[in-house]
C-alpha cells in the first residue's frame, strides 16, 4: 500500500496568499494615513522653530562690532513645486529695514530649510479684529535688528508689496500634505504681539 502524502493544492495556496495580501492592505491604509499626519505635525514644529530662531538671530546676531543684521523669513506659496516646502532665511543690514533695498537676492541668503517631504505651504493670510486679509502670495517676514520690530512684505509676480499690520494681528500659515485624499492640512497661527506660535 502506498503512503498518501498530504500537501497544499495550488488553489489553497492562492487563497492563503490572497487573504494575507488583503490583511496587509487593510493594515497599510491607516498606517500610511497616520504617517502623513505625523509629517504634518512635524512640519508645524519646524515652521514655528524657524520663525522663533530667526527672531532670536535678529535680536542677538552681530556681523561685526558695529553692524547688526535684520533677518527675513521667506515662504513660497505660489506653486506645487519643490520650492514651496522650503523656507529661506535672508539677512539685511539694519538700515534696509523699511527701504526698497529689501529684495530677494541670493547675496543675502543665509540658509534654506526644507520642511517635511511632500508638505507644501498653501496660503498665508492675516487675521485681525475686523477683517481677514488673504495674501496667497510669496511672503517675507522681516525681524528688525536690536528693536525686535517686524515688518511684512509679499511678492506679486516678482514685485514687492508692503502690508501695514497692527501689533494685534495674527499671521496664519496654511500648509498640507500633497497628493492626499484625507485633507491632511494644518494652520499655524503666529501672534505678532506676543511672538507665540500656535498649532
Amino acid at each position: 500500500m502506498k503512503d498518501i502524502k498530504k500537501a497544499f493544492t495550488l488553489i489553497e495556496l492562492m487563497i492563503v496568499i490572497t487573504i494575507i495580501w488583503t490583511m496587509m492592505g487593510m493594515a497599510y491604509a491607516p498606517y500610511s494615513y497616520f504617517q502623513k499626519k505625523a509629517q504634518v505635525k512635524i512640519a508645524a514644529k519646524e515652521i514655528s522653530r524657524t520663525i522663533s530662531e530667526s527672531r532670536n538671530m535678529a535680536i542677538h546676531w552681530v556681523e561685526s562690532s558695529s553692524w547688526n543684521l535684520s533677518i527675513g523669513i521667506y515662504f513660497e506659496t505660489l506653486s506645487w513645486s519643490l520650492e514651496n516646502n522650503e523656507i529661506k532665511i535672508y539677512w539685511y543690514p539694519y538700515e534696509f529695514w523699511t527701504g526698497s533695498k529689501v529684495v530677494l537676492n541670493d547675496d543675502f541668503l543665509i540658509n534654506t530649510i526644507n520642511i517635511q517631504k511632500d508638505i507644501g505651504i498653501d496660503n498665508i493670510w492675516i487675521e485681525d479684529n475686523e477683517e481677514n486679509v488673504s495674501i496667497n502670495k510669496n511672503a517675507l517676514f522681516l525681524f528688525s535688528a536690536i528693536t525686535w520690530e517686524w515688518n511684512y512684505f509679499y511678492f506679486d509676480w516678482g514685485n514687492r508689496r508692503d502690508l501695514v499690520l497692527w501689533e494685534n494681528n495674527k499671521i496664519n500659515i496654511e500648509f498640507s500634505y500633497r497628493w492626499n485624499d484625507w485633507n491632511l492640512e494644518k494652520v499655524l497661527k503666529y501672534y505678532t504681539k506676543t511672538h507665540i506660535s500656535d498649532y
